[in-house]
This record gives C-alpha cells, sequence and structure tokens, in this order.
C-alpha cells in the first residue's frame, strides 16, 4: 500500500519515527498535492523529475481547489490543534492564520485590509471553491500579474495567479519541513506530532 508517492507501507517501521512522520507528510502534501496542482497548471518533469507532462488545459480552478486546503491543514499543524469534535475544524480561524504564515508580510502592513483581504480570500475563494465549485464575485484569476496574490482593498476584489501559487506553497513546506527535522524545535515537533497522530489514527473496530 502507497503511503507516499514514493514509500510503501512495507518501506517504513511498523511504528514510524518521527522522522519516518515528518518524510511521510512532506512528500504526501508536496507530491499529492502541491506538484499534482502545479502539473496540471504548467506541466514539468513527473515527480522523479525523468518524464515530461504536458499541462492540462483550464485547470486552473481545479488546481486551485487543490491548493487552497494548504493554508487550513498547515496552521492545524504548526497549532497542534487537535479538535474535541471533529465537526469543530474552526475553519476559518484556521485557513487565516496559514494564509498569514504563508505570507509573513502581512503582519506588517495595514491589520484592516490584512482583515478584508483574508475575509475575501477565506469566503469568496476558498468557501466558493469547495461548496460551489466556483469563486463567487470579487476573485479574478489572471496568469499574467507577477505576484501570487494582490488585494484591492477598496473594491475587495482579490487577483490570483494561480501559476504563481505552486512555487510559493513548496517553499513553505520546505521551511517547515526543514524546522521539523531540527531537533532544537521542540515545542513545533511536538504539535506536528499531536496533528499527525490524530490525523493518521487507526480507525475504531
Amino acid at each position: 500500500m502507497w503511503v507516499t508517492w514514493k514509500h510503501q507501507h512495507s518501506d517504513l517501521s511498523q511504528t514510524p519515527s518521527f522522522d519516518d512522520k515528518v518524510a511521510i507528510f512532506r512528500e504526501r502534501v508536496w507530491g499529492w498535492q502541491l506538484h499534482i496542482a502545479e502539473l496540471c497548471l504548467d506541466g514539468g518533469k513527473d515527480h522523479e523529475g525523468k518524464v515530461d507532462v504536458r499541462a492540462v488545459p483550464h485547470s486552473a480552478f481545479a488546481a486551485m481547489q487543490i491548493m487552497l486546503s494548504y493554508f487550513e491543514m498547515i496552521a492545524k499543524y504548526e497549532d497542534g490543534f487537535v479538535p474535541a469534535n471533529p465537526k469543530q475544524g474552526q475553519s476559518a480561524k484556521y485557513f487565516k492564520a496559514g494564509v498569514k504564515s504563508v505570507f509573513p508580510s502581512l503582519a506588517t502592513e495595514n491589520q484592516g485590509e490584512v482583515d478584508s483581504f483574508l475575509e475575501t480570500f477565506y469566503e469568496k475563494a476558498r468557501c466558493g471553491l469547495y461548496h460551489m465549485a466556483q469563486t463567487a464575485a470579487g476573485i479574478v484569476l489572471t496568469g499574467e500579474q507577477q505576484e501570487a496574490l494582490s488585494f484591492d482593498p477598496t473594491n475587495k476584489v482579490l487577483v490570483i495567479n494561480p501559476h504563481k501559487l505552486p512555487a510559493v506553497l513548496k517553499d513553505h513546506l520546505d521551511g517547515y519541513y526543514g524546522k521539523l527535522l531540527d531537533s532544537t524545535n521542540t515545542d513545533l515537533r511536538k504539535k506536528f506530532e499531536d496533528r499527525y497522530d490524530d490525523d493518521n489514527l487507526a480507525p475504531t473496530p
């Protein structure tokens, strides 16, 4: 059974070590999510860097659906969030926290405008795609702008270049992965493991 794009269950010990858990996490997110989105949008080399893969026409919205789950997920791992009730996932809170983690420069910008941006991103992009299979009014997708995201606070219009987003998310994932491998980051590592263990609990018979 495949547990990541390059690991089978038999490749790992029955009780995975902390480093095993980190490797599994990184390869699942990179290989089953972010690289897939990037290939859909732009094509490129396959997971092993050997075979050319062609881009999929009209894949921007599908790729966005793949990528936008990253924000909520990564914030919950960084926080070690384990809900008492799985239905109380606090999606808006953690989605916004994840966006702030991926884009740390938001901390130095006008916080009223940042709050408006985060609400627009969550409600009109994330919720629009997940609940209606389309973005709501106020979201523009383009391949033209250089930034992954830009926001007009006056008109509350968020412009997204999906082609730029995979590299941003991959870079953030690699940074988080590197911090987890640093044994001095004890609090971050504990929070990761708490969340990972909860996500990977064996089902109750």
